[in-house]
C-alpha cells in the first residue's frame, strides 16, 4: 500500500512562471504514482494532520513575498485589477482602497508587514497627498492573494489570527475560483468589527441559475482579544467550518463549487454589510495574521 495526494485535492497552475517550485516537484511525484480510480480516501482528520493529510501550502511569515512581476508569494490586488493603481470592491461599496506594491506613486504607503512571525494588514485614513492617486477613497488597506503561486480543489485550509474591532472594520479569510469565474466563492471566515465575537461562514453558489448563499454564524471568545484558528474542510459531500479545533457550522457543497480555488486575505472598512466607520472606530486598524496554511486528503491504494 502506497500513498499519493488525491486528485481532487491537488494544487493547480494558473501560469507556469506563477508556480512555487514545491508544487513542481509535487506535480513531478504525482505523475509517476497516481492513485487508481475507486481508491479509498482518508477522511482529512484537522486534529490530526499530520497522519490524515498532507501539507501543500505553509506561509509562516517569518518574512512577507510579494508578487514582484516574476516571482511571490503573494499579489496585493485582484487578478482583474492588474496594471491599476490598486483595486477595491466597488459593488460592496467599500470604502478603502487596496495598495498594490507594484504601483510606484503608493508603494510608500505598505499596508502590510511582518514582524517576529506574525503578518499585518494595515487600515488607516488615506493621507491626502495620496487620495488623488487612489480614485478619492477615504482608507488605504491591505489584501494579499495566492492567485498566481498556489491554489487547490478540496482539502483542509487553516488561519491563525487575531482581528481588529471597530465599527466598519470587516476582516476576511476566503477562496475564489482561479478560472475567474464567480460563483463560487467560499468563506472561511468574516467578522464585522462592531461584533467581535460572532463568526460569519459561507459559500455562494449559482448551480441554481441565480446566486444563492448558504451562511452560518457562530458566537465565539472576542476574536480581537487573542489569536485563534479559523478552519475549513472542504470534502465532497460536506464543508465543515471550525474555530480552535471545534466544528462551528456544515453544510453541503454546491455542485459548482468543483474547481480550483485561491486563497485570499484582506481587511476591509465599510460597506453595505458592515456599515461606515465612525468617531468610536480605532485607527489603524490592525489584522494580525500567524499563519496560513492548506492541506490536501491522503490517498491509499486498494489494489
Amino acid at each position: 500500500m502506497s500513498s499519493a495526494l488525491c486528485k481532487s485535492a491537488l494544487p493547480h497552475r494558473a501560469a507556469l512562471t506563477a508556480r512555487a517550485a514545491w508544487i513542481v516537484v509535487a506535480l513531478a511525484c504525482l505523475d509517476v504514482q497516481t492513485p487508481a480510480l475507486g481508491d479509498d480516501t482518508i477522511s482529512i482528520d484537522p486534529s490530526d494532520l499530520a497522519h490524515t493529510a498532507k501539507l501543500t501550502f505553509s506561509d509562516e511569515f517569518d518574512t512577507l513575498s510579494l508578487w514582484d512581476g516574476s516571482g511571490g508569494t503573494w499579489d496585493t490586488t485582484y487578478w482583474w485589477s492588474q496594471g491599476k493603481n490598486g483595486v477595491t470592491l466597488a459593488s460592496n461599496h467599500e470604502q478603502q482602497w487596496y495598495i498594490d506594491s507594484r504601483y510606484a506613486p503608493t508603494a510608500s504607503v505598505r499596508p502590510w508587514s511582518v514582524s517576529n512571525g506574525i503578518l499585518s494588514l494595515i487600515a488607516a485614513p488615506a493621507d491626502p497627498k495620496f487620495r488623488p492617486l487612489i480614485n478619492g477613497y477615504g482608507y488605504t488597506s491591505g489584501m494579499l492573494t495566492t492567485y498566481r503561486a498556489f491554489m487547490q480543489q478540496g482539502g483542509y485550509f487553516e488561519m491563525r489570527a487575531k482581528l481588529p474591532a471597530g465599527q466598519g472594520i470587516w476582516p476576511a479569510f476566503w477562496m475564489l475560483p482561479a478560472d475567474g469565474s464567480w460563483p463560487p466563492e467560499l468563506d472561511a471566515m468574516e467578522m464585522l468589527g462592531h461584533d467581535p465575537a460572532t463568526i460569519f461562514m459561507t459559500v455562494h453558489s449559482q448551480a441554481t441559475g441565480t446566486h444563492t448563499q448558504a451562511q452560518g454564524s457562530a458566537k465565539v471568545p472576542e476574536t480581537s482579544a487573542a489569536f485563534h484558528t479559523y478552519g475549513v474542510l472542504w470534502e465532497a459531500s460536506k464543508i465543515t467550518w471550525s474555530f480552535d479545533g471545534q466544528p462551528v457550522y456544515t453544510t453541503t457543497p454546491p455542485s459548482d463549487l468543483n474547481k480550483p480555488l485561491y486563497i485570499l486575505v484582506n481587511l476591509a472598512i465599510g460597506g453595505d454589510w458592515p456599515g461606515s466607520p465612525d468617531a468610536t472606530t480605532p485607527f489603524p486598524a490592525v489584522y494580525q495574521i500567524d499563519y496560513v496554511r492548506a492541506y490536501a486528503p491522503l490517498c491509499t491504494r486498494t489494489r
